[in-house]
């Protein structure tokens, strides 16, 4: 969204006196393309190492319209500074997400109470045995190295090599 549309959201919540914090969660850019790549190919039967490597070479080689505009973190942290100024949204890593200091940062920031989660519950996990072939993960990469450095500049104290190894490895060339 604009950060027109993000401010006229803001703005018709706060005359209704409801206070607005939005929650952006980033991912590891090039572990996000690879697990969607996985559900589309699970939800279409077709679970098999071959057509998973395949499917993420033609999305490395061709980078679908609208694509970008999902990811791009850039953008959005852009967008959401311009209209709320980042130091009044929740800004985390999905990486870390699910560890109480995150967990307990989100309850803060929404001023909702902490209740402990069940941290060993796993939803919707993809587990997989696929080893993506370099040349695979290096187009992904170039692609993505753009949005990495972007977050780096946005974020400059996380520490994206250890939050985002893979892309640390691929987007950092």
């Amino acid at each position: 969204m604009p950060a027109s549309a993000l401010h006229s959201i803001r703005e018709q919540f706060e005359q209704r006196g409801i206070r607005v914090c939005p929650v952006f969660l980033m991912r590891d850019p090039i572990e996000r393309l690879i697990s969607k790549q996985r559900m589309k190919c699970r939800k279409s039967g077709r679970r098999d190492a071959a057509t998973e490597v395949a499917a993420l070479r033609k999305l490395g080689s061709q980078r679908p319209r609208g694509a970008e505009l999902r990811g791009n973190y850039a953008h959005t942290l852009t967008e959401l500074n311009e209209a709320f100024g980042l130091n009044n949204c929740f800004i985390a890593f999905y990486e870390t997400l699910f560890t109480p200091d995150t967990y307990g940062a989100l309850c803060c920031a929404l001023r909702i109470p902490y209740r402990e989660p069940n941290w060993d519950e796993q939803v919707n996990r993809s587990r997989t045995s696929t080893t993506v072939p370099d040349d695979v993960l290096d187009a992904l990469g170039h692609w993505q190295a753009a949005n990495y450095a972007a977050v780096e500049q946005h974020c400059p104290e996380a520490n994206l090599a250890s939050l985002w190894p893979t892309a640390h490895r691929w987007c950092r060339r």
